[in-house]
């Protein structure tokens, strides 16, 4: 996710709407990246962000919003959330580190947004011991994620 983060932009002075329920990697991400995490309430039902909530925290500053699914799960005003985020050029980074082969609506959970991330660590679905990957299908983010994972290297 410090790899997608740094490949949007997002540094010192910005700041991304992270869920309040989640890993503390997700707002650590956001801390390595130079910028400020700025939590939002979940929904009871599905313990993803509240889109109330979350519109509730956003300012000139917010930048990106990590969508977090849990076990799969969405929350239940996903697209209004995409839509929201799409129409004031706010970006989402989906964490779906715990939804890996999980669908919402006949599409992959991890591929609504910009960029969605996956992890392999020891207590997920797939495990290679302690890793991860982004997937996006805008190339200039593409390109630009490789740059950060390569050290600027071409």
């Amino acid at each position: 996710m410090i790899a997608a983060l740094i490949a949007m932009g997002i540094s010192k002075g910005d700041e991304v709407i992270v869920p309040d329920y989640t890993i503390i990697a997700t707002a650590n991400a956001v801390l390595m990246a130079g910028a400020k995490p700025v939590f939002a309430d979940v929904e009871k039902e599905t313990i993803c962000l509240d889109f109330d909530s979350m519109k509730s925290k956003i300012t000139s500053k917010t930048k990106a919003i990590m969508l977090v699914s849990i076990n799969g799960k969405y929350p239940t005003r996903v697209e209004e959330i995409i839509s929201f985020c799409q129409k004031r050029n706010i970006q989402i980074i989906e964490d779906a580190a715990q939804s890996i082969g999980s669908f919402y609506k006949g599409k992959h959970v991890g591929t609504y947004g910009d960029v969605g991330s996956f992890s392999f660590s020891m207590p997920k679905i797939i495990t290679t011991g302690q890793s991860g990957a982004l997937v996006t299908d805008n190339e200039e983010l593409y390109h630009k994620i490789e740059l950060v994972k390569n050290f600027g290297r071409e």
